[in-house]
Formats: structure tokens, C-alpha cells, sequence
């Protein structure tokens, strides 16, 4: 598992949030603050956190799916050459 951190971006394209907060106060008690998410501090909407880490998820699977495919490229044989030997033709791998 990857332990990289990575930069969630709003559907804007930015990657700065302003944190909300609700502020609550009672008399014997004084000030809380309770956090509400984060809204965009580009386009001001609300920054849905879990659908922007499940698309982020999305993206790196992609990008897996994509390495793993060069590799396995990699080690796939090559198309078979003719190979002359005297008058017949034998078929063989390139060796590139």
C-alpha cells in the first residue's frame, strides 16, 4: 500500500479549502467549535471529501492498471522471424 500523501483538488481545479466551522457558546461552558467540511477557497463550494478521495482512489487504480500493463509488455514474446537454415525456413523468436 502506498503511503504517499496526496493533494485532493476541487472539480475546479484548485487545491486550497477554507475550513468550516460551526461555533456554538453556552453560558456555563463558553465557546466550542464543531467542524462542518471544507468549502473551495476558489469557487466557494462545498468540497465533497469522500467523492474527491474515492475519484483521487479512481485515478491512482488507472495509473496501476497502466504500469502493470508495460510490464507484463515488457516480458511478452516477441512476433516469431524466419529463421534460413540451408533451403528450409524455420520459425524462431527475434532476439531483438
Amino acid at each position: 500500500m502506498d503511503t504517499q500523501w496526496e493533494e485532493l483538488r476541487c472539480f475546479c481545479g484548485s487545491g486550497e479549502f477554507i475550513v468550516m466551522v460551526q461555533v456554538r457558546w453556552r453560558q456555563s461552558g463558553g465557546i466550542v467549535n464543531q467542524s462542518k467540511g471544507y468549502r473551495c477557497a476558489n469557487c466557494r463550494k462545498i468540497a465533497p471529501i469522500d467523492r474527491m478521495i474515492n475519484e483521487l482512489k479512481q485515478r491512482q487504480a488507472e495509473r496501476k492498471i497502466e504500469e502493470l500493463k508495460e510490464e507484463a509488455n515488457a516480458f511478452a514474446p516477441r512476433d516469431p522471424v524466419p529463421i534460413q537454415e540451408g533451403n528450409q525456413a524455420k520459425t524462431g523468436l527475434h532476439a531483438g
